[in-house]
């Protein structure tokens, strides 16, 4: 379970779910920044039987016409290069059998209010 900021979060309630199994071992890593994927993949201590990504980073909740280039470098890494890199380097470790999910952003929610703010 990788969390950016709230670890209390990541760890939830330590309670199982409805099959007896606990949570994922809460791991810290920020996304988006350089080695991101190779401190994550570091940190893991064990083989994998599943990976969901859903990390995002949304900023478009901003006029367009006040987001920096560095805001979009950030934007940009996090939700494009992270989706990509970290599961190219967790697949060696992905157990036989194990799924990668990706999900999508927060951002297509907000399409349509992001569109219509831009005209």
């Amino acid at each position: 379970m990788h969390y950016g900021r709230n670890e209390t979060a990541a760890r939830g309630d330590g309670r199982c779910d409805q099959r007896g199994r606990r949570p994922g071992l809460p791991l810290g890593a920020e996304l988006g920044v350089p080695d991101d994927a190779a401190a994550l993949t570091a940190a893991l201590d064990t083989d994998l039987d599943i990976l969901v990504h859903n990390a995002s980073r949304y900023l478009l909740h901003r006029p367009i016409e006040v987001l920096t280039p560095e805001e979009f470098d950030e934007m940009f890494a996090v939700n494009v290069k992270a989706p990509f890199f970290l599961p190219q380097r967790l697949l060696p470790r992905l157990r036989d059998g194990g799924r990668i999910i990706a999900v999508s952003s927060v951002a297509t929610g907000s399409r349509r209010r992001t569109a219509s703010r831009i005209r």
